[in-house]
């Protein structure tokens, strides 16, 4: 799939897009033209496609603002637990028949709020977010018969600087009993 992304500009200033996902930043400036009419007109900013697969790295987390650690809860094994130390450094391994689903939590250690803005887009009123936060995030199980085989997730914005991804381990491998 493709986003679409679409530049504006004030006549004589800088537009700038910066596509968080995998720090895709367009700069474009938006000049008057001059006419033969003594008119003055903009240039026209053209639409950028952007394909999806650049929008995100594998291993984004690393040298990110965000330190994740995920070892099953001790008594509820579908659920996790998730921070940095103590407690949750070491991977934890458990059979995948142990649980249906795993959710894990995610904090921006910065404290990043994303927050809501008032946007027009064209003539439709729409509700943006601040720049002040990390999207992007990728998480993924790992095989712990065979490290290049991962299940990746989608992770979703919760509120503030909380996101959460729920995975299917028995999606990652039919054959491997046992999950990291």
């Amino acid at each position: 799939s493709w986003y679409q992304v679409r530049l504006r500009g004030v006549r004589g200033t800088a537009s700038t897009s910066d596509i968080a996902l995998d720090r895709i930043t367009v700069s474009t400036a938006n000049t008057a033209v001059a006419t033969t009419s003594a008119t003055t007109k903009n240039r026209r900013l053209s639409y950028q496609l952007v394909p999806s697969s650049r929008l995100y790295m594998g291993l984004h987390t690393s040298g990110s603002p965000f330190s994740v650690y995920v070892r099953p809860s001790t008594t509820y094994l579908p659920a996790s637990v998730c921070g940095g130390s103590p407690g949750c450094t070491t991977p934890q391994t458990q059979s995948a028949s142990a649980e249906t689903t795993l959710t894990i939590t995610l904090n921006d250690i910065y404290g990043n709020s994303r927050s809501a803005v008032a946007a027009v887009d064209g003539s439709i009123p729409n509700t943006l977010y601040n720049s002040k936060h990390e999207d992007g995030i990728v998480c993924y199980l790992e095989s712990d018969t065979d490290p290049n085989m991962r299940l990746y997730g989608f992770v979703s914005f919760v509120s503030g600087s909380q996101y959460q991804v729920t995975f299917v381990p028995s999606g990652l491998d039919q054959t491997a009993t046992q999950r990291t």
